[in-house]
């Protein structure tokens, strides 16, 4: 099975963990959105807004324009303190993320309607890991993974803008 065709990948510098959730084979992208956590432990988030792609003939483009509408703020939302930090690296070491593989896609009788797809990138023990997952197909280790940051994101304490 093809994987879908995604957004170029940009890398922010000092980016730890890119994820990405984007609609594939669908003009509608008010619903693609992702979070970076840094290497300094801060946090960042963007959601679309209402977007949908009018020229049908770009639907398989990888132009991140046509995906993104909402870029990441230049403030973080959160960051992480020391011990979430620790907390994080411990998660990414459970996860074994080396040796996911680097597509998971579910059987053609799983097929969503409405598909979608994960990007995680990650660099840890200095190397940089991408892992693409169809909807239905998410591995328990990315799982696990996501709850954890979840949690952690949950309880880092808001970045107040002046």
């Amino acid at each position: 099975m093809a994987q879908p065709t995604l957004p170029k990948l940009e890398l922010p510098a000092n980016t730890w963990i890119l994820y990405e959730n984007v609609a594939i084979d669908a003009p509608d992208r008010t619903g693609n959105w992702r979070f970076l956590i840094r290497d300094d432990g801060y946090f960042f988030h963007a959601r679309n807004t209402q977007y949908w792609l009018e020229d049908l003939t770009l639907i398989n483009s990888a132009d991140p324009d046509l995906h993104w509408n909402t870029a990441f703020g230049d403030n973080p939302n959160r960051c992480l303190n020391d011990s979430q930090l620790n907390d994080l690296r411990d998660a990414l070491d459970k996860a074994q993320v080396s040796k996911l593989e680097p597509y998971y896609a579910p059987s053609p009788d799983e097929q969503e309607s409405h598909p979608s797809a994960e990007r995680w990138t990650i660099t840890h023990d200095e190397l940089t890991h991408t892992i693409v997952v169809e909807r239905g197909a998410v591995p328990k280790a990315l799982v696990t993974l996501r709850q954890k940051i979840d949690e952690l994101i949950a309880d880092a304490p808001r970045i107040e803008r002046s």
